[in-house]
């Protein structure tokens, strides 16, 4: 009934174990026969749709929410949600409110491989998620650390840390794959400027050329989440402090003439790092200039 055992274990192994332990059952049984049997002892590893992928144990997440701008607002209490993952789809959400100081506890968890936990709270009406943590039963207790923070409508900390370009082709057009890494250095979180076009609020800014098509985005839509106007696409989830908050992967492409092709991109913040990947491919050459920064 161990569904993790089970997942690594292939039929062929079944039977091997089986014929090793207990050749004498089933000795006169057909090639079907025995494939029936063997399908028929994977279903015990099954959970059934209507029972949950998760049994109460000895586990236990303990965590504390805490101002992360200085000179913020006094933590009161606030609800808290805690969602357990099994194998990264979403099985049981507990909830809790935490006492004056902040802290919050759920007990009786589930220690089973393959589970894991996330804490999301809600501050100044912005979302925060804690990061993921996994219980065993050699560990079968975590502490979990969830910043808030204040908010402000200032962009001025808002940086490209990192940007990947990928470039392929195809006949009469360029791939353009795009990989950003987003910062925001300031201590609050920016929930975003008005945008002449778009009826909320926008937070992080990308740049596309003129005659994009296809656009494409790992984690949203064109309309959804992500919103064009011009050539800039908008992403409208508050941008909280720190290094690393956010990487945005999209993909488009750049139709072209004849046998040559131009990109050319701005961009609407500073970049600390820009990769551009080129394959070698028969008969294509690549000419990379006026990369400058301002």
């Amino acid at each position: 009934s161990d569904g993790a055992a089970m997942l690594v274990r292939t039929q062929a192994e079944l039977d091997a174990g089986w014929q090793a332990m207990h050749p004498e059952a089933g000795q006169d049984w057909s090639e079907d026969e025995r494939r029936n049997v063997l399908d028929y002892i994977r279903t015990f590893s099954y959970t059934p749709p209507w029972e949950s992928a998760l049994e109460p144990g000895n586990g236990m997440v303990e965590g504390q929410v805490r101002q992360g701008t200085p000179n913020g607002g006094v933590i009161n209490t606030l609800p808290i949600t805690l969602t357990a993952y099994v194998n990264f789809e979403p099985a049981q959400a507990l909830t809790t409110t935490t006492d004056a100081e902040g802290r919050f506890t759920f007990a009786e968890l589930s220690t089973a491989e393959g589970v894991v936990y996330q804490a999301e709270t809600a501050y100044a009406d912005v979302r925060y998620n804690s990061n993921i943590v996994a219980l065993t039963p050699l560990t079968p207790t975590m502490s979990i650390d969830l910043p808030v923070y204040e908010t402000t409508d200032d962009d001025s900390g808002i940086g490209i840390s990192r940007a990947n370009w990928l470039l392929d082709q195809e006949p009469g057009a360029l791939i353009v794959g795009q990989v950003f890494n987003f910062a925001n250095l300031l201590d609050r979180t920016f929930v975003g400027k008005t945008v002449e076009g778009l009826d909320r609020p926008a937070t992080l800014a990308l740049s596309v050329p003129e005659g994009a098509t296809d656009i494409q985005f790992q984690d949203g839509v064109l309309g959804g989440r992500y919103q064009q106007v011009g050539t800039l696409i908008y992403d409208i989830a508050p941008a909280p402090p720190g290094s690393d908050i956010r990487q945005i992967v999209l993909q488009y492409r750049l139709p072209f003439e004849d046998d040559s092709a131009t990109l050319e991109q701005e961009f609407p913040y500073r970049v600390g790092q820009l990769n551009l990947l080129i394959p070698e491919l028969p008969n294509v050459q690549t000419e990379v200039t006026g990369l400058t920064q301002s």
